[in-house]
């Protein structure tokens, strides 16, 4: 019975699937933003004669890079759902819009 009870609920892998894969392409996205934005902002320090220590200069750099491409990145993709629930549901048997405007009557 056992068996059958974990089957019809799904594992958690199945269940989360989806999540976890994002969740690892977000860390990897990290790891690439960290050495790559570190060079960039290395030499902008060294230019301006700036110290290039990682801690605290370069972590509170990398913290408002990713805070700005997440809020960019989560804007965006709120834009996308917002946009194509409008446009799927307008005329929609479930949607309140007048049959006869939708058909241009």
């Amino acid at each position: 019975m056992e068996i059958n009870r974990h089957r019809t609920q799904g594992s958690f892998i199945r269940k989360h699937s989806l999540s976890l894969a994002l969740f690892a392409v977000f860390v990897i996205q990290c790891i690439i933003v960290w050495y790559s934005g570190y060079a960039d902002w290395r030499s902008d320090q060294i230019t301006h004669k700036n110290d290039v220590a990682i801690w605290p200069g370069y972590a509170v750099y990398f913290v408002y890079q990713m805070s700005v491409s997440i809020v960019a990145d989560t804007y965006g993709a709120l834009l996308l759902v917002l946009f194509a629930k409008w446009f799927y549901e307008k005329g929609s048997p479930e949607s309140n819009d007048d049959k006869a405007s939708l058909k241009g009557e």
